[in-house]
């Protein structure tokens, strides 16, 4: 991790690497052709691995600060070992200069540095930065267009990123440029750097990126005594608005538990915990008009619970059984306003301890009738006449040890960006090509709203493969394939980017690719 971090703040993170697990690094550069053994000539400013033992596992990790002959010692600079000789060298907590002896050395890995400051030894950058419109670009630039331009490269096919493309430039970048000058024909001036002309052109043909915009749509899952008037209620739209995105449901009074729609994305729009409610029925509606909802009577300050969500609850079911509103349940608990399906076993909710003073459950102004603490055995369609009886959901698809999902790691929160953070320090690990941040969060919002819990069985991949799962919804066979040991629970958040990212980079090349399209992948 000191190497990563040194080589992070020397813009070269792209190419040492970035790794807090010895063996995963000596296997990235033995990837890329830059591995040496302990025989070999060192340079200043290799990456040297250590072998206390002798063995064929790298236990320890230091940068070579001089040129070192065939068997001569070699002087380093090491993070995390002993100020000096004995107990601690591969674990004491300092920084410090070595001289080690070669019978510790296990190799070396060589990076293809980008800049001409370190080594003097290693390949160095073909050209000088250069400022276009007032932005600098080559090595030493920083900026989110640098990014923009890195995307660029990707979709025209000139993409030579392991990581990223990200902010800081680096070898990829003047590698993935030099790409593009030589896709023109600009062989004479294929060093790396943008000419002014040749950036506009590559800005021009494949765009620059505007800041990703949510899907239109997310996927909501039916849950037991849902109806669709209930559901366009809860979500400010209409039952209309729910049909007009649902062509595939012919009867808007039957709809089954565990059946999936697209519903409006509020994910940006949700700034108060209660949607706006509907004053009239949509006159184009071809179902029963909705009565009008009947207002909540406000409860005195009470005293809150916490209550640990468990498989199958979600949150129309929570109020019902703690005999509260949905409109009460969602102002508790803020974060859930944006998604309401959006709950996993094991979170933690408020719970308005309101026994003493609420009166019995009325249809609630947000998600319909509130169901009581012991589900009916009809669910109640609120609406103007008796609506036909509700399908049996079919039977549930079996997932082998994928009952919900696992919780992520100690030291990563238990949301999106932790998710995305873990899944990428895994692939790092792994010596996968590893997308931005960015890139994954943006698929994901687009494939499942961010929900890993989320089930696809309507489209054709139902009958073909049994449906798409999870975060970045793959079918099984896909998800076997690319998953990696101990990472194969396929509703797992974080088990699910590991596979859809690596199966995108061994389909398209990379899955920074893919990430911004708008249909699947």
């Amino acid at each position: 991790m000191f190497v990563s971090w040194c080589a992070d703040k020397g813009g070269e993170a792209a190419t040492v690497g970035r790794f807090a697990y010895c063996p995963s690094h000596v296997q990235f550069f033995r990837n890329k052709g830059q591995w040496h053994g302990s025989s070999a000539a060192f340079k200043r400013g290799d990456i040297i691995f250590f072998s206390w033992d002798g063995g064929p596992t790298a236990d320890h990790v230091g940068i070579v600060l001089e040129d070192s002959a065939p068997g001569q010692s070699v002087k380093t600079v090491e993070g995390n070992t002993a100020r000096t000789s004995g107990a601690g060298q591969g674990s004491g907590g300092c920084v410090a200069r070595k001289v080690r002896p070669r019978s510790s050395v296990l190799g070396v890995g060589r990076p293809a540095y980008s800049t001409n400051g370190g080594t003097g030894t290693s390949t160095p950058s073909t050209g000088q930065a250069v400022t276009i419109n007032g932005k600098l670009y080559g090595p030493g630039a920083v900026g989110d267009y640098v990014t923009v331009m890195g995307r660029a490269l990707v979709r025209a096919g000139c993409s030579r990123y392991k990581e990223g493309p990200g902010p800081v430039w680096g070898s990829a970048d003047t590698e993935s440029f030099r790409a593009w000058q030589l896709k023109l024909g600009d062989t004479a001036d294929a060093d790396g750097i943008p000419g002014p002309k040749q950036l506009a052109r590559l800005l021009a043909e494949f765009g620059t990126d505007p800041a990703p915009q949510p899907p239109a749509t997310r996927r909501f899952t039916v849950r037991q005594g849902m109806t669709l008037g209930g559901i366009a209620l809860a979500l400010g739209t209409t039952v209309a608005g729910l049909l007009s995105l649902n062509p595939q449901i012919r009867d808007a009074d039957r709809i089954t538990e565990g059946q999936q729609i697209s519903v409006p994305n509020q994910a940006q729009a949700a700034t108060a915990a209660t949607p706006e409610v509907p004053t009239a029925p949509d006159p184009v509606e071809s179902t029963p008009a909705e009565p009008a909802p009947v207002a909540e009577p406000e409860l005195p300050a009470v005293e809150q619970r916490l209550y640990t969500v468990a498989p199958g609850d979600n949150l129309w079911t929570i109020a019902g059984a703690h005999r509260v509103t949905l409109e009460t349940l969602i102002a508790a608990n803020p974060a859930t306003a944006a998604n309401p399906d959006l709950i996993f076993p094991g979170q933690q909710l408020v719970i308005p301890d309101a026994s003493a003073t609420a009166p019995a459950p009325a249809p609630c102004a947000v998600g319909g009738p509130v169901p009581e603490p012991v589900a009916p055995s009809e669910p109640t369609a609120p609406t103007a006449e008796p609506s036909a009886p509700v399908k049996e959901p079919a039977a549930p698809v079996k997932l082998p040890a994928a009952d919900e999902p696992t919780a992520p790691s100690t030291g990563y929160s238990n949301d999106l960006p932790g998710w995305i953070e873990e899944a990428r320090d895994i692939l790092r690990a792994n010596g996968d090509l590893v997308p931005s941040a960015e890139a994954i969060e943006h698929r994901a919002m687009v494939e499942s709203s961010g929900n890993p819990r989320a089930e696809n069985h309507w489209d054709s991949n139902e009958a073909l493969y049994g449906g798409t799962y999870g975060l970045l919804q793959t079918i099984r066979p896909t998800f076997d394939a690319y998953s990696l040991p101990s990472h194969r629970d396929i509703l797992d958040p974080v088990d699910s980017i590991i596979a859809g990212v690596r199966y995108a980079n061994a389909t398209y090349g990379s899955f920074e690719s893919i990430a911004w399209n708008e249909g699947g992948y």
